[in-house]
């Protein structure tokens, strides 16, 4: 069982000195690598190697010493431990280094040297949850078969329990793909205002089952993704222009004062200027008479503003255009009444 001849013992000591020289030169190279200018994804390569090599070299020699020590001649054991062993070092290595990029991408929203500004945070999310889980699933099946599991019944299992679950969790699966759509068709990110079902607020989260929208009130609403599947979205940061439609109805005797008075608000309209990144932008506004009666006048205001005004501050123009038509309709003593449609 022990060492039973010179030629073990001189096996054991190479073994143990070439685990220890292994071990000093892969912390020194990669020491010495991390110091040298490299590219962001060198750098978290050499990083993420650093813990799972040592890992390696400390177990594969420790199995190496473990079979000279106990050598019964059963060299596929100890083969099927090394396998198992090198293939969970690369998985970890795969995974540390997948999730290293997801959080440089996060961070700089973009893929860093490639200029691609409509990579979206959605986006990054789920290609690197994709990568992570696409790895994760091939480095077990890689395992199992390492351990001698057949893989005709890992496949068969597989696809059974696919079957069941998906017959199981119609609605699960269905929003599973509603996310699919999202990410791949780009209706919407993490931050863009969207407009769905009368719901009008800002994306905050997108989970693999539903959105998370913030409305104007503050208000959190969860939106279950299969309900993308088959309805529209008006996505409003995607506009070139936030567009608001005004109807207004004014009542007078004398038609020519109301037309004075709907260009006065036109004109005042445009004072409002709306700040977007430390700049001024004044809205364009376009007046349409619907309806021309006796004492009364139907007219369409279309306000046109920057396409980068915050939710809340489009709101807030809402409100005060009430009061600039209440200013100077009521100079010209004339009554009146809005409705809003966007």
């Amino acid at each position: 069982m022990f060492i039973e001849s010179l030629n073990e013992f001189y096996g054991l000591i190479f073994t143990l000195i070439l685990s220890v020289t292994l071990f000093c030169v892969v912390h020194y190279t990669l020491k010495k690598l991390l110091l040298t200018k490299l590219e962001y994804w060198q750098f978290y390569l050499v990083k993420v190697m650093d813990k799972p090599l040592k890992t390696l070299i400390i177990f594969i020699g420790i199995t190496y010493v473990v079979e000279i020590l106990f050598d019964d001649n059963n060299n596929d054991r100890f083969h099927t431990i090394k396998l198992t062993i090198i293939v969970s070092v690369l998985t970890w290595v795969i995974l540390a280094f997948i999730k290293k990029l997801e959080r440089h991408f996060l961070k700089y929203n973009s893929f860093s040297d490639i200029k691609d500004k409509a990579v979206k945070r959605s986006t990054i999310i789920v290609l690197m949850k994709l990568c992570f889980i696409s790895s994760l699933v091939v480095a077990l099946l890689i395992l199992l078969q390492t351990l001698g599991v057949r893989m005709q019944a890992i496949i068969t299992f597989l696809s059974l329990s696919g079957v069941t679950i998906g017959i199981a969790s119609r609605d699960l699966t269905a929003s599973f793909f509603g996310t699919i759509m999202i990410y791949t068709n780009r209706q919407f990110s993490i931050g863009d205002i969207i407009k769905f079902n009368n719901l009008e607020g800002t994306v905050e989260n997108i989970t693999w089952i539903s959105t998370q929208l913030r409305l104007s009130n503050r208000r959190l609403i969860y939106i279950p993704n299969i309900q993308f599947l088959g309805s529209s979205v008006e996505n409003i940061s995607h506009a070139i222009e936030r567009k608001l439609v005004i109807i207004m109805t004014v009542f007078h005797s004398h038609i020519p004062s109301i037309r004075n008075a709907l260009v006065e608000c036109q004109s005042k309209i445009r004072e409002q200027k709306v700040p977007v990144e430390e700049e001024e932008f004044e809205p364009n506004v376009k007046i349409e008479i619907l309806e021309l009666q006796e004492q009364q006048i139907v007219a369409k205001f279309s306000i046109f503003f920057n396409k980068k005004i915050t939710q809340s501050d489009f709101l807030l123009k809402k409100d005060l255009l009430v009061d600039v038509f209440s200013e100077i309709l009521c100079v010209y003593d004339m009554r009146f009444k809005v409705k809003f449609e966007e």
